[in-house]
């Protein structure tokens, strides 16, 4: 849930989940003003453009992998780049851990629970390298529009 005042003027944004009558979380949130911000609340740090990103967050999958099919959970992470309106990448790592300092393991986030009790809740890390530089931001998966799939560019070096 969202909660502010009159469009154009500053504001406090509040964001909350409830669960019933039980208040989940909430969390209050304010523009970013001073001049030079730390480097993870600036744009640049999450816009590219970039031939490498990475997950910061977990990425869910759509469906579920299927057992003994070889690289099923690499062609069902291509599906979500295609799905997210991205091109294919040209490589990709598969890890449990994110490349980034803090980001820590893809269990250490909370399944994402969204949607029905039988939808996949397979969540794993990523390094994609595109062809060309991809402007972000980048998320993928099924869980994008809930902060699940969040990739950050990086450095490559082609060849």
């Amino acid at each position: 849930m969202l909660s502010w005042t009159r469009v154009g003027e500053e504001r406090i944004i509040r964001l909350w989940r409830n669960k019933g009558t039980e208040r989940l979380w909430e969390w209050e949130l304010e523009r970013e003003k001073r001049d030079y911000p730390p480097m993870t609340l600036r744009a640049s740090t999450w816009i590219g453009p970039s031939a490498g990103w990475a997950s910061v967050t977990p990425v869910v999958l759509h469906h579920h992998p299927k057992r003994g099919r070889e690289n099923d959970v690499e062609r069902i992470l291509l599906e979500a780049f295609e799905s997210a309106g991205l091109p294919r990448p040209i490589e990709m790592r598969i890890q449990s851990v994110s490349i980034f300092e803090g980001a820590g393991h893809a269990r250490s986030m909370p399944q994402f629970t969204e949607g029905g009790e039988k939808l996949c809740r397979y969540q794993t890390h990523i390094v994609a390298r595109f062809p060309f530089r991809v402007q972000g931001p980048v998320l993928i998966g099924r869980g994008r529009f809930r902060g699940y799939g969040l990739l950050r560019p990086i450095e490559v070096s082609h060849g």
